[in-house]
């Protein structure tokens, strides 16, 4: 259908992506790719967008090979369906359809115009605050394309909504009304009271210089203990609606951990006590695993985030950032390499700032300098953040927490020895009518130096081989410790490989 456009049609983005009339009647974009079109010029009102811009917006990474045919083609079928909608000059294309017609921005002056009546006339505010709230029909470009454009719509969209439900609250309480106050408020603050309270808090500051009211500030706190302020009814009709967990890069461990039941004790009080912690030591002690453990046990106890980043293959502080981009799911239209560091660093910090969350950066000591910067970047600037870490050397930098990792221990103190013990769980997996007699399997583990990798890769040979072969060919002055303690701590690779290496040597006699 081809419809002109008219100064008040209407360009509904906050929902299935359509074209509305004055008269009432809609159409939608052509296709999903031409809808990631139109979100991609209508996220710059008044402005030119070149071709290049508009192919890094609208297909990012995925471009394809003949990427200016392919955007003409799609600038064709849009115009199509409404041939008023783009605009074109030397310099590229832009939307014709004012800022005003687009119901995100019509949000957004909702907001401005809500927070000037905030104090004058609560009510007003709550008003004006409730219509931009109602201009929401789903999810923003829920039949568009995945793209760079899409993805900052939703972005865009996501935080307005969130600023737009604490101002109609704060309305609420404001002109009286607290028990409606509370229905809007609480699905927000069983998510994340803090930092829903913080964004709105920053809202009043940038546009008003004022800050959240005495009430306010009270309801938030009988909001963080789930008591109403006036109404016992709001209290029992308002169900508990807890916040959608995010998790990224979390790998489910292939057997049980042994022998660290004491570092996990230990680790947990430390992290307790500080916002940086360091699993350290060398390669081969299991450190990844330990900490990969304290992440699971996280998430199963309801932390908003966890998310994993592995820093084995990254080569300096803006893989880094590039790394912790892609776990959070933030995509990065092509640009200018000048300008892709500032973009990701701000939006990474305005998507941590959304909830609670555990950072777990695993093997940092080959770009320790960066690691380290980027890190206290995000900890100044992200007050619910927590990282853990995993390094063969300390970051070095402020509140940083330090845990040591050791060996297990080979040598009985109560019970079992956590290296022997951990080699008859592996062994037995590996072949359960192995015979395995303690004093030799008690000397093989003192001789692996209780190095967890070193016990695993010996426990698997017990399939082929019995434990008197294992420990004979493993040589009295072999160490594993010193293989480990031996490799540059700035390599880019873990040390697995080498003593991996030099283990299989061993055993192959």
């Amino acid at each position: 259908m081809s419809i002109p456009l008219p100064q008040q049609a209407q360009l509904r983005l906050l929902g299935p992506v359509l074209l509305e009339s004055v008269t009432g009647s809609t159409s939608t974009p052509p296709g999903p790719r031409a809808k990631s079109l139109v979100i991609a010029l209508a996220l710059a009102p008044g402005r030119t967008l070149s071709p290049e811009q508009l192919i890094d917006d609208v297909w990012g990474l995925d471009a394809p090979a003949s990427s200016k045919t392919a955007l003409h083609t799609l600038i064709s079928r849009t115009r199509s369906f409404a041939p008023e909608l783009l605009a074109s000059s030397a310099g590229g294309y832009r939307l014709t359809a004012p800022r005003s017609s687009v119901d995100l921005w019509q949000a957004e002056q909702l907001q401005h115009e809500a927070l000037k009546y905030l104090d004058a006339d609560p009510a007003k505010a709550a008003e004006l605050a409730s219509n931009a709230l109602e201009l929401w029909t789903g999810d923003p470009a829920s039949d568009a394309s995945p793209s760079p454009a899409v993805e900052e719509l939703r972005r865009q969209a996501w935080r307005l909504q969130t600023e737009l439900s604490e101002l109609h609250g704060q309305a609420l309480l404001n002109s009286g009304q607290p028990v409606a106050a509370i229905e809007v408020l609480r699905p927000l603050a069983e998510a994340e009271p803090l930092s829903r309270f913080e964004v709105f808090r920053r809202a009043l500051r940038n546009e008003l210089g004022s800050s959240p009211s005495p009430a306010a500030a009270a309801l938030q706190a009988t909001l963080l203990t789930a008591d109403s302020p006036d109404s016992s009814e709001a209290k029992a009709s308002a169900e508990p609606k807890p916040g959608r967990q995010f998790l990224s890069g979390l790998r489910a461990a292939p057997n049980e951990l042994l022998g660290r039941e004491s570092d996990i004790v230990g680790l947990e009080q430390v992290m307790a006590t500080s916002r940086v912690t360091t699993v350290l030591g060398p390669g081969g002690l299991g450190k990844t695993r330990l900490a990969m453990e304290i992440a699971q046990r996280q998430a199963n106890a309801g932390l908003p985030s966890v998310i994993v980043v592995e820093l084995a293959s990254v080569r300096d502080g803006e893989d880094i950032w590039l790394a912790l981009a892609s776990a959070l799911g933030i995509t990065e239209p092509r640009q200018k390499p000048t300008s892709l560091p500032v973009d990701i660093r701000r939006r990474i910090v305005e998507t941590l700032l959304e909830r609670r969350t555990l950072l777990f950066m695993d093997n940092c000591e080959h770009v320790i300098e960066a690691a380290a910067a980027v890190i206290a970047e995000l900890i100044a600037s992200v007050p619910r953040l927590n990282v853990l870490t995993t390094s063969r050397a300390p970051l070095e930098i402020a509140g940083e927490r330090v845990y040591p990792l050791q060996a297990l221990a080979t040598e009985a103190s109560d019970g079992a020895p956590a290296a022997i013990s951990l080699f008859l769980e592996r062994a037995t997996a590996a072949r359960p009518s192995a015979a395995l007699p303690a004093d030799t399997v008690a000397a093989l583990c003192a001789r692996l130096d209780g190095l967890p990798m070193a016990i695993e890769l010996a426990a698997a040979r017990v399939r082929t081989m019995n434990v008197e072969e294992i420990l004979s060919r493993i040589s009295e002055r072999f160490s594993m410790m010193t293989v480990l303690r031996g490799t540059d701590r700035t390599a880019p690779e873990r040390p697995y490989p080498a003593c991996r290496d030099r283990l299989e040597l061993e055993l192959a006699g």
